[in-house]
């Protein structure tokens, strides 16, 4: 067992000064800020299998490091560039402590539709024939016993199957469908965190007013939005836009906020909670 990072060192990377550290803001211990390497954070000890984490690296880190790049250097992206940093971001969000919790708070509502389902299915065998009634006893009492035992501990493969490699998923999908503006900062810094993709849970990524934001590296965010931009364009963002992508990033992140320098208004801020988020303009 190893320990498994959930955000990517690459990512990190982007982050970080010339030795390749960043800044850690620890929120569950409010005077905590250091500098660390990017191998060891951004991990946790037997967060999934190594074989998911490898898969992880191969199918979606990799072919998503050109793409940074293209970004960063302010080229066009083409349709297989946005694709695959699309599944990046998706899976980003997925694959990160924060999802995990998600998911698993998810699984006792879905096991429970499930077992309706089931019993609904039993229902109808025995009203096709009712000498199954006899078989329906002990099928309804072995449905029971088996989702009970899953909603007490849910297998983690039912995590890892949401990532959804091998497809594009409807998220992914909505994505794409949205209109894709990078903000970039030469004066101010975005921050990264534990938990980088912010969309408002409430709207989610297919309503006319829904949005995304996802800091890419201390100097450029992506903003998805369904307002009439113009795809792919590169615009420097205002210190109060670089502030309120800055406090989605503080506010949805589970424990860690990292920085590329540790400003002094940085720890005061990704301690403060009670944001008002806004949707950007």
């Amino acid at each position: 067992m190893r320990h498994n990072h959930y955000t990517p060192q690459k990512y990190l990377l982007r982050f970080a000064d010339s030795e390749g550290r960043v800044w850690l803001h620890d929120n569950k211990n409010k005077s905590c800020s250091r500098l660390a390497g990017v191998r060891v954070i951004g991990n946790e000890l037997g967060l999934y299998s190594d074989e998911v984490e490898d898969n992880l690296n191969v199918q979606v880190e990799v072919p998503s490091h050109v793409v940074f790049d293209k970004v960063m250097a302010g080229m066009p992206l083409l349709a297989d560039d946005r694709a695959a940093l699309a599944k990046y971001i998706i899976v980003m969000w997925k694959r990160v402590p924060a999802a995990k919790v998600r998911s698993l708070r998810r699984m006792p509502a879905i096991a429970d539709e499930v077992r309706s389902e089931l019993m609904t299915e039993i229902d109808e065998m025995v009203a096709a024939d009712a000498r199954f009634e006899s078989r329906a006893v002990g099928l309804r009492s072995e449905v029971t016993a088996i989702i009970e035992t899953v909603k007490a501990a849910p297998p983690a493969n039912l995590w890892y199957d949401s990532f959804s490699l091998d497809e594009i998923t409807v998220s992914q999908q909505a994505l794409l469908s949205m209109n894709w503006v990078f903000l970039r900062s030469d004066s101010h810094q975005f921050l990264t965190s534990d938990n980088p993709v912010f969309f408002f849970p409430e709207e989610g990524l297919g309503r006319s007013q829904s949005e995304l934001t996802f800091p890419m590296s201390s100097s450029v965010a992506l903003w998805a939005t369904r307002l009439p931009r113009t795809q792919g364009r590169t615009v420097l963002a205002s210190a109060s836009t670089v502030k309120q992508v800055n406090a989605r990033t503080a506010a949805h992140s589970k424990r860690f906020v990292f920085s590329k320098t540790n400003e002094t208004w940085i720890k005061p801020f990704t301690v403060k909670g009670g944001w008002k988020l806004e949707h950007l303009k």
